[in-house]
């Protein structure tokens, strides 16, 4: 009954909220700025690289213009209050040759620079889909000429990913930005309740000189002589929350990298391998920050619940393993540690909190993306993978473990590397917060880090280079790796972006070099948790 209760709860109120986005305040359609402009304007040149805005109705467009190598391009972009202009939902872009014959439309469905129809003359009554900078589909129909471009509605060239089926996958149509924001305010920033008395003298207050700073925090740990814990009182403003939590980083209590860090079911920072206490200072490893993170998020839903233990989350699972090969191995080199870790929190997560129907699961069914099972998917698309599963349901985060084949003996899986994300949808934009090993990075560096930083000079030109058969790949791979002074390696150029990398990841992927891939496991939030915080 309590489950059904709380479903209703659900459709009844949240959805509601999620779906409250007031369309008007992000779509601007430029139609009637188009048709002025292709049926009355006849000096193009005034809008060379002199954008103007124009107004109606108290909505905003800007039209500029550009002439290269003989071609004019064309854009009208609608002007948002609180959202870039370049990346603006609704802009399209027209391509014409020196005789303004329209050779090429863009039109762009999300608040992303890299996300578009294009409809091309060559390619009449077929068009494709650009998300986050790849191919997403090719050769779709649309049922309109390709000269109507310049004068349809947004929502009428938009129709055609209806007439696909591609709707729902694409169009972004409510946001949950405030409830994502409150899930990582609460459970991947949240205050510790209590701190031991040594540590809280001797690790904190001794190590602060600003007056203010000592009082904001005496003022809001009261000591407990019982348990010899400082104790976290409530506090009423957000403000006062991150001022106490700038302060805990600030002197390294709080989100430091420790190579082999946790906390154990006590509470306490131990090394993961020994058990030990941590002595010298206090963190987390990539796999003791996920820890922290579900127990930090399990104490919400269950709150006489604690810690996970670190023996629980250590068990192999061996009678899971596909392949014997690596089995003389499991005791000497881990080679599945990372995957059991994670497995074990989402079993233990599902048991604590009670998930039944919705469930903390391994994500193995997207629709577009290879799965190679024990392993995941290939690094690449992750955004786009991150981006389905969200437009299906958006109630979740996801723990994400990259592997790869050692390249050195023995040759065995290796699981080095653990993050959680939490994408959302605000207004027409789709934002990943990635955080790893007791911090917040961001989506773009946690691409850049799986792409190799260096090759030996001869795994470059003999491993890769000599691989390639395509002459464009060589080509890039050549201008974004640098031979070193000494000869001895090639380096990854400074500056390169995150388009680069995800390209170097799919040349990699081709010629199966270290076969990097990423287990991705999803989390349901309990959305009742978050709802109602400021």
């Amino acid at each position: 009954m309590k489950s059904i209760l709380n479903k209703l709860w659900f459709f009844i109120f949240i959805i509601p909220l999620l779906s409250a986005v007031s369309e008007s305040s992000f779509q601007v359609d430029t139609v009637n700025f188009r048709k002025d402009f292709f049926l009355n304007e006849k000096n193009w040149s005034q809008y060379i690289n002199r954008p103007q805005i124009k107004e109606e109705n108290n909505k905003k467009v800007q039209i500029w213009a550009n002439f290269n190598n003989g071609m004019y391009a064309i854009c009208f972009c609608p002007l948002y209050k609180d959202f870039s202009q370049t990346d603006a939902f609704g802009k399209i872009i027209y391509l014409f040759n020196n005789q303004k014959e329209l050779l090429e439309v863009k039109v762009y469905f999300l608040e992303n620079r890299d996300s578009y129809l294009l409809f091309t003359k060559q390619k009449a009554r077929r068009f494709e889909i650009k998300l986050f900078g790849t191919t997403y589909r090719s050769n779709l129909p649309y049922h309109f000429e390709f000269e109507a471009l310049k004068f349809l509605s947004l929502n009428d060239i938009l129709s055609v990913l209806k007439l696909n089926h591609l709707d729902d996958e694409l169009l972004i149509s409510y946001a949950d930005n405030q409830i994502k924001l409150n899930f990582i305010d609460q459970i991947i920033f949240p205050l510790p309740d209590t701190i031991s008395a040594m540590d809280f003298q001797d690790k904190i207050l001794a190590k602060l000189t600003n007056v203010e700073e000592k009082k904001l925090l005496t003022d809001h740990y009261q000591y407990n002589p019982q348990i010899d814990r400082y104790e976290l009182l409530s506090y009423k403003a957000k403000q006062v929350k991150n001022r106490l939590i700038n302060i805990l980083y600030k002197i390294n209590y709080l989100g430091n990298f420790s190579e082999d860090g946790a906390r154990n079911h006590m509470g306490d920072f131990v090394s993961i391998d020994s058990g030990e206490m941590q002595t010298d200072h206090y963190g987390f490893n990539c796999s003791g920050y996920v820890k922290e993170i579900m127990d930090n998020y399990l104490r919400v839903l269950v709150p006489e619940f604690k810690w996970l233990s670190i023996e629980d989350l250590k068990a192999k699972r061996l009678a899971e393993r596909n392949v014997d090969a690596y089995r003389r191995y499991e005791y000497t080199n881990d080679p599945y540690f990372g995957s059991d870790w994670v497995r074990n929190i989402i079993d233990k997560t599902n048991e604590v909190a009670d998930f039944k129907l919705i469930k903390a699961e391994e994500l193995t069914n997207d629709p577009y993306a290879a799965y190679f099972p024990t392993y995941g998917y290939y690094l690449e698309n992750l955004d786009q993978i991150f981006f389905r599963d969200q437009q299906k349901s958006s109630d979740f985060f996801y723990i994400l473990v990259f592997n790869r084949l050692r390249s050195a003996e023995p040759i065995v899986p290796e699981f080095y590397h653990m993050a959680i994300v939490v994408p959302y949808f605000r207004g027409k934009k789709f934002l990943i917060r990635v955080f790893e090993s007791g911090r917040e990075t961001s989506y773009n560096q946690l691409i850049k880090n799986q792409i190799p930083q260096y090759f030996s000079t001869y795994n470059f030109n003999e491993v890769v280079l000599s691989r390639l058969e395509n002459k464009d790949d060589l080509k890039f791979m050549e201008q974004h790796y640098l031979l070193s002074k000494d000869r001895k390696s090639y380096y990854l150029k400074s500056g390169t972006g995150l388009d680069q990398a995800v390209r170097i990841l799919r040349i990699l992927s081709r010629i199966e070099y270290k076969n990097k891939k990423v287990l991705i496991f999803k989390v349901p939030i309990k959305m009742t948790a978050f709802i109602a915080q400021n």
